[in-house]
Parts: structure tokens; sequence; C-alpha cells
């Protein structure tokens, strides 16, 4: 499925194949809502009798960093880590040569940074 859109504490879902709308509760997707962004592919639902009961979310998403301290010149792969806030509000530790602006895949399983995207 493909995340539509939000409205409130409702999330809608597109069915890629059949387009057909499923919308969940925001109590339903907890462990999914720091990931969630609009037009977000790639997502798997449980569907049961046409109804979706929960979503599966990809193993690794690509999120863009809004906000964190300013890069450090020099600073390498293996260095210290720093917060940084990303489009849908998850704070996650990554290294501290990234800026605002860039783009990380981020481990949905564990909150982890893996990498820019």
């Amino acid at each position: 499925v493909q995340f539509a859109y939000q409205d409130g504490d409702t999330y809608a879902f597109m069915d890629d194949e059949t387009y057909e709308q499923h919308e969940l509760s925001a109590s339903d997707l907890e462990d999914a809502l720091p990931f969630l962004i609009e037009d977000m592919e790639g997502i798997r639902a449980l569907v049961r009798d046409g109804r979706v009961l929960t979503i599966v979310m990809p193993d690794s998403v690509a999120l863009k960093v809004t906000e964190c301290d300013p890069s450090i010149k020099g600073a390498s792969a293996t260095a210290r880590t720093k917060p940084a806030t990303l489009e849908t509000g998850l704070i996650i530790q990554v290294p501290e040569y990234l800026s605002a602006d860039e783009t990380v895949r981020v481990d949905t399983r564990n909150n982890q940074f893996l990498g820019r995207a």
C-alpha cells in the first residue's frame, strides 16, 4: 500500500493494485508513525475480509534531516554522534559530519542511522 494522507488521527492508505482506500487510526499505527511521510510506497498491509488490520514498514526508509547542530569539518564516519530531528519529528543520533537538509536512511526496526540516502 501507499500512505496517502493524514486527517486528524486517521491515516489513509491506498492499495497499489486495486486503488482501494483503507483507513487506520493513530493507535493502530503507533510503531510506524515516526516513519510515515505522504506518498510513501513500499508499505505492506495485512488485510483480512477486505479490512486492513495493520501495516508493516520497510526495514529502512529515507527521511530528510530538518534540524541538527552544524556539521563539523574533518569529522569522520567513526566520530561522535549528535541528535538530529527528521521530517517526521523523530530524533535519531547521526554522525557529526551530517547537516540539516540531508537525506538519511533509518532502520525502522531500531530507529538507527544507516547512512546517507
